[in-house]
């Protein structure tokens, strides 16, 4: 009789785990990286959030993978405190645009070589330290990476070739 109960204790804190997970996935957070509106403003069409996970515990290790196909794996020496990440999608001239935004805030100040090394092929905006390429060839794709303070930010358009007017918006209109 008493492991009949205990399985039942389980089971009910197993679906309250699972149900409590469910609407996370849901419900997500009501603080947005960067809203449908502001994305329509700056580069027109109909967008909507597809993710939006904020306050992501980090994990202490950083894998980068090669395009040899070999990977690294290292303790990384800077503090992460919260990544936040929020995708969002894009109608723009009935082309399919999805927007990633990835925030990673770090426990103090680090200089700009910790996080990129030498490489001094930077803009500067607005405080942040920006890495900008924009391409249309074989397929409309822009990476931006901004640094300012401790936050860096990684910003990838896959479907579209944005202006570094516009990656100059987007920045300015971030709630970080």
């Amino acid at each position: 009789m008493h492991i009949h109960m205990d399985k039942k204790i389980l089971i009910f804190i197993v679906l309250i785990v699972i149900i409590s997970f469910a609407l996370i996935m849901v419900y997500p957070s009501k603080d947005l990286l960067f809203s449908p509106q502001e994305a329509e403003a700056i580069f027109g069409g109909n967008w909507e959030v597809l993710q939006n996970n904020t306050n992501l515990k980090s994990i202490g290790t950083i894998t980068i993978y090669y395009a040899n196909s070999t990977n690294l794996t290292t303790q990384h020496s800077l503090e992460v405190e919260s990544i936040e990440e929020e995708v969002l999608v894009g109608d723009v001239n009935n082309t399919k645009v999805e927007m990633t935004i990835v925030i990673v805030k770090f426990s103090s100040n680090s200089s700009w070589s910790e996080i990129f090394g030498n490489n001094t092929n930077y803009y500067k905006y607005n405080g942040y330290y920006i890495t900008y390429s924009a391409t249309s060839f074989t397929y409309p794709k822009t990476i931006i990476v901004a640094y300012k303070g401790s936050t860096l930010v990684e910003i990838t358009l896959d479907g579209y070739q944005a202006s570094f007017a516009q990656v100059k918006e987007i920045l300015s209109y971030l709630n970080i």
